[in-house]
């Protein structure tokens, strides 16, 4: 392990902010579960902690300007910090055009990615993002897909090249050794969390007790960060959005999506969704 950067890396919708959340009240160690807005892991492309570091005012970048600045960024974030320094990250991992990294395994602790079936993961998105479903496939299908593409799209975060769902993951689980990879099923973070998070744990270094991460479990569950959002809010809920934690089922998309649009995924990702057993060797859905 060379830096002190986690990068908690995922496609959006595939449980990174419930991860979050439970590295936050793992490392807080209260007899109270933290609130939602105190969670740790900032998102690796904040432009107002880019600009502050880097002391250059981003919106004046391209795109693409920014990305040759970042890899520096983040070794900088990696030095400046004492012990772990947890960043959320949805882009695919990448190359800049001098083959350099845009995430430099020298800044790098270790990264946790969450991988989740891209069924489930299309009617959470086209939520989260206001879009209609077809619109979320479009997304999830797109290998050149990216959040802030443009200059003049200026927002609270930097340009994110998400890629399709197939690029995300296979970027991330074929990244550099010294990027020491833990993947992390949605769908097994569901039905075996202690055995899930606890391998998480382990794979981060952190020397916690079973009883810690039972307890960061219990702080970190679906109900009780539903209930803190229902009444207090969350900084990070989308205006455009009723809610931000909804309902994180397995197999959900089973019920919510046509034949058709499960076949728009099915027939793009085939061979990644057979990797992680989403589907089976005949082209099957598998549920969970």
């Amino acid at each position: 392990m060379n830096g002190n950067i986690v990068w908690l890396a995922s496609y959006p919708k595939s449980g990174n902010t419930w991860l979050r959340m439970f590295i936050s009240n793992l490392m807080a160690d209260d007899d109270q579960p933290v609130h939602i807005d105190n969670i740790l892991g900032q998102s690796a492309g904040k432009r107002t902690v880019f600009d502050a570091v880097t002391g250059i005012d981003s919106s004046n970048l391209f795109p693409d300007e920014v990305d040759e600045l970042r890899a520096e960024f983040y070794r900088r974030m990696s030095r400046e910090t004492d012990g772990f320094r947890w960043l959320k990250v949805h882009d695919a991992y990448q190359y800049l055009p001098d083959q350099q990294p845009l995430f430099p395994p020298d800044a790098t602790r270790c990264t946790l990615y969450l991988v989740r079936n891209p069924l489930d993961i299309a009617p959470s998105f086209s939520h989260h993002m206001a879009m209609g479903i077809d619109e979320a496939i479009k997304c999830i299908n797109d290998d050149g897909f990216a959040i802030n593409a443009e200059k003049k799209n200026v927002t609270h975060s930097l340009c994110q090249k998400l890629s399709s769902w197939s690029e995300n993951v296979l970027s991330w689980v074929n990244a550099p050794a010294g990027m020491n990879v833990h993947v992390m099923r949605f769908e097994d973070m569901k039905k075996s969390p202690l055995e899930t998070f606890t391998a998480a744990v382990r794979a981060m270094g952190l020397l916690k007790t079973a009883e810690e991460i039972k307890r960061a479990l219990e702080y970190s569950s679906f109900a009780t960060l539903k209930e803190m959002e229902l009444q207090d809010g969350f900084r990070e809920r989308p205006a455009h959005s009723a809610a931000f934690f909804r309902e994180g089922k397995i197999g959900a998309g089973r019920t919510i999506l046509t034949q058709e649009q499960a076949e728009l995924i099915v027939t793009k990702h085939k061979d990644v969704m057979q990797l992680f057993g989403y589907l089976d060797k005949q082209g099957n859905i598998i549920d969970g």
